[in-house]
C-alpha cells in the first residue's frame, strides 16, 4: 500500500490513475491490509516526524474528484475504517481538509446509498472528538442531516446513524442542542420513528435521542 500511495502522491492530477489507486485499496483494507499505514508520520527538511503525507494524498483526491460518486464511495470507505482505529482522531485533527471534503461529499451525493451509508459513518466517529464536532457543524452539517432524514427515512442503518450523531454532536457541545431543536429535529424524529413500528432498534435510537433533545430544557 505504501508504494501504491507513493504512485497516486506522484500522480495527482491523474483521474484514472487515482480512481484505479483508490479501489486497490479499497480492496486491501477489505481483504486484511492494515489501514494505519495512512496514520504513519513522515518527516520534512530535518523537522519532526509531524506530517501525514499519506493520508493527504488520499484527501487530495477526494477533493478534486468529489463528483466522482465511485472514486467517493471508494475513499469515503477508507477513512471510515481508518476512523475506527486507536489513535486516528490525531490524524483527522492535523488533517484538517476532510472536514470540508465529508460535508461536501454528502451534499454532492446524498441520494447515493453506499455513499451516504459510508459517511455518516465516518461521521459518527469524528464527531466525538469536540472539535471536529464544532468544526463539522461550521461546515454546515446539521442542514445535510435533516435532508439526510428526509432523503432516507425508510433505510433504518442510515436513520439510527443520523439519530447517533445527533445525540454526539450534543454530548460534544450543549449549543447544538438548540441548534438542532430549533429546526425541528423532534418532530421529524417522532415522525420517522411512527414510520417502523417493526423496527424496535429504530425507535430506540428516535427516542433515545428525543430525550437527548429535550434533556434540561425547562430547566434553562
Amino acid at each position: 500500500m505504501r508504494l501504491l500511495e507513493v504512485g497516486m502522491h506522484g500522480f495527482r492530477s491523474k483521474k484514472e490513475l487515482q480512481q484505479h489507486g483508490m479501489h486497490i485499496l479499497r480492496y486491501c483494507f477489505e481483504t486484511g491490509a492494515n489501514p494505519a499505514v495512512f496514520l504513519e508520520l513522515t518527516r520534512h527538511d530535518e523537522k519532526p516526524w509531524d506530517r501525514y503525507d499519506k493520508a493527504t494524498t488520499l484527501v487530495s483526491a477526494w477533493r478534486s474528484y468529489i463528483s466522482d460518486v465511485q472514486l467517493q464511495r471508494d475513499v469515503v470507505y477508507l477513512f471510515k475504517r481508518i476512523s475506527e482505529l486507536n489513535g486516528s482522531m490525531s490524524m483527522f485533527l492535523m488533517v484538517t481538509e476532510t472536514i470540508p471534503n465529508c460535508v461536501a461529499t454528502i451534499k454532492t451525493h446524498h441520494k447515493d446509498n453506499e455513499c451516504t451509508t459510508a459517511q455518516i459513518i465516518l461521521i459518527s466517529n469524528l464527531v466525538v472528538n469536540p472539535t471536529l464536532a464544532d468544526a463539522l457543524v461550521e461546515q454546515g452539517l446539521l442542514d445535510h442531516l435533516f435532508k439526510m432524514l428526509r432523503t432516507w427515512e425508510k433505510n433504518a442503518t442510515i436513520i439510527m446513524t443520523v439519530f447517533l450523531v445527533m445525540q454526539r454532536l450534543v454530548a460534544a457541545n450543549g449549543n447544538n442542542r438548540q441548534l438542532i431543536l430549533s429546526a425541528g429535529a423532534a418532530q421529524i424524529i417522532q415522525n420517522i420513528v411512527n414510520g417502523f413500528t417493526d423496527e424496535p432498534m429504530v425507535q430506540q435510537r428516535g427516542m433515545e435521542a428525543i430525550s437527548m433533545l429535550f434533556q434540561g430544557v425547562a430547566t434553562q
